[in-house]
């Protein structure tokens, strides 16, 4: 999904951070993110410009928030976007624990061309107390190979195109 010359964002989460580490094997891509612990993850590949995002670091989770982070989202131009998520629901959306994640996310997503939801199969149904978006702002989703069928189903009747990694991925 991801190709040289893109221009990517990465939310925080540890899903997007998996993300991280995979992506030091290319070259060739700028990432965008709010997350700290991304940013460090990638700061040592030679092949990966990393743009940050500014703004007031958030205790045990390193993403980056507040009005300096908004200032700058309002500045981007960004491709894809690969956001990782506490809860999604077909009738509430995706769904964060954090008011001021929820809101910069919003922001990501009205600057990005796409913007995948990025999860494991466990945060399907899952409630958060923050709403982001409805599914049907999103282009889609990236989850793993546990997805149950009728949940998925749901999820691309949303319009959804679901990408579901391999097993062989995530062992």
């Amino acid at each position: 999904m991801i190709e040289e010359g893109d221009v990517i964002c990465l939310s925080g989460g540890s899903t997007t951070f998996m993300i991280a580490k995979y992506l030091k094997r290319r070259s060739g891509i700028t990432v965008v993110t709010n997350a700290v612990n991304i940013a460090m993850e990638l700061g040592d590949s030679d092949g990966i410009q990393v743009v940050v995002i500014g703004g007031v670091m958030r205790n045990n989770n390193y993403e980056l928030s507040g009005p300096l982070a908004e200032e700058m989202v309002e500045r981007l131009h960004i491709g894809k976007t690969f956001l990782g998520i506490d809860g999604l629901s077909v009738e509430r959306g995706i769904m964060t624990y954090s008011e001021t994640e929820a809101h910069i996310a919003r922001m990501i997503i009205r600057r990005s061309q796409e913007t995948y939801a990025v999860f494991d199969h466990t945060k399907f149904g899952k409630t958060s107390l923050f709403s982001v978006v409805p599914l049907q702002e999103l282009t889609g989703g990236v989850t793993d190979w546990s997805m149950d069928a009728v949940a998925a189903e749901k999820l691309r009747e949303c319009g959804w195109k679901l990408h579901i990694a391999s097993k062989e991925i995530n062992d």
